[in-house]
C-alpha cells in the first residue's frame, strides 16, 4: 500500500499481496491441470504387471510397464526368500479414495510393490487372482513355473472428477480476490475518486462527492474495512488492511485524514478500536 499527499490530493493506492497473488496463479495452473489429467485418463490405457517364476532357476520376476509402455520397472527375487504375497489396503490419505496395492514380502522384511494402487473391484480382483496364483505356486513345490498378466493401475474417479470440478471454481474464487484499488481524495473538487480492478472482472470508476457521504466507517478484527457510506446507503470500500503493525500505522493515518477532510469522525466499534490501536 503506497499513500501520498500533497495537500491537494490525497491517494491511497492498494495492490494484492504476494502470498494472495500467489494462490491465486496456483490455482489458476490447477484449474487447467486437473481437466487436463481427466481428460488424459480416459484414453490412456492403464499399467500392467507380469509375473514370471522359474522353480528351476529359482528366480521370480516382477515386472511392471506403463499402458504406453514408455518405462518399464523390473525386480528379481530368488522364490526361497519370498515369505508371501498379499493384497494390502493403502493407509488413509486425504484427498483420496480407499485403495488397494499387491505386493510381495520377503522373508528378510523387503517389500516389492506389484501394482499402483487400485481403487475398483474390476481392477482390485486382478490383484488378488495373481496374489493368490503366486502363494499356490510357492506352497506347491511340484509346480515347475508360474506365469501371470494382470492390469496394475486404476484411476480415482470420485476424487479426480472432484478436483476437476472444484479447481476452477478455486481459481476463480482466488482471482476474484485480486483487486487492485486507487483511491484518490481531491480537496480541491470535494470528491473522492475510487477506482477498483479486480481480475477476470471489469474495472469500477466510482466518484463520490463529500457532502453524499453520510458515514465514515473501520471495521473488521483481522482485517480492516474502510468504507464510506454513502446517502443511497450503498458502502464504498476504500481500503482493506492485514493486521500488522505498518497497517496499523496506515489505518490510522487514512482514517485522520479522511476524518478531516469530510468533517466525519469515523465510526468504529470499541473492538475494532482496541485490536487496531485507533484510539
Amino acid at each position: 500500500m503506497v499513500i501520498t499527499d500533497d495537500a491537494k490530493r490525497f491517494v491511497i493506492d492498494s495492490k494484492p499481496m504476494f502470498i494472495g497473488k500467489f494462490f491465486a496463479v496456483l490455482f489458476g495452473i490447477l484449474s487447467l491441470l486437473f481437466p487436463l489429467i481427466l481428460i488424459a485418463s480416459l484414453f490412456l490405457p492403464p499399467s500392467e504387471a507380469q509375473i514370471d517364476c522359474d522353480r528351476g532357476r529359482g528366480i521370480c520376476d516382477v515386472a511392471r510397464s506403463s499402458g504406453a509402455g514408455r518405462f518399464k520397472h523390473e525386480d528379481s527375487v530368488r522364490i526361497d526368500a519370498i515369505d508371501r504375497a498379499e493384497v494390502t489396503r493403502n493407509a488413509y490419505r486425504r484427498n483420496e479414495s480407499t485403495s488397494y496395492t499387491a505386493v510381495v514380502r520377503t522373508k528378510s522384511g523387503e517389500t516389492i510393490r506389484m501394482s499402483d494402487p487400485g481403487y475398483h473391484t474390476t481392477v482390485t480382483d486382478g490383484y488378488r487372482r495373481a496374489v493368490d496364483g503366486l502363494n499356490r505356486f510357492l506352497a506347491d513345490s511340484s509346480q515347475p513355473s508360474f506365469s501371470t498378466h494382470f492390469v496394475a493401475s486404476d484411476t480415482d474417479w470420485t476424487m479426480l472428477i472432484l478436483f476437476a470440478l472444484l479447481s476452477p471454481l478455486m481459481g476463480w474464487i482466488m482471482f476474484s480476490f485480486w483487486v487492485t484499488r486507487h483511491v484518490e481524495v481531491d480537496r480541491v473538487a470535494r470528491t473522492i475518486r475510487v477506482v477498483t480492478a479486480r481480475k477476470l472482472r471489469g474495472a469500477t470508476d466510482c466518484t463520490i462527492a463529500f457532502d453524499e457521504v453520510t458515514e465514515l466507517r473501520a471495521s473488521g478484527y483481522r482485517w480492516l474495512r474502510i468504507e464510506l457510506i454513502t446517502r443511497e446507503g450503498s458502502p464504498q470500500v476504500l481500503a482493506l488492511l492485514p493486521k500488522w503493525a505498518s497497517m496499523r500505522e496506515n489505518a490510522r493515518r487514512i482514517l485522520t485524514t479522511l476524518a478531516a477532510d469530510l468533517g466525519r469522525a469515523p465510526s468504529v466499534n470499541d473492538t475494532t478500536r482496541r485490536v487496531w490501536a485507533l484510539g
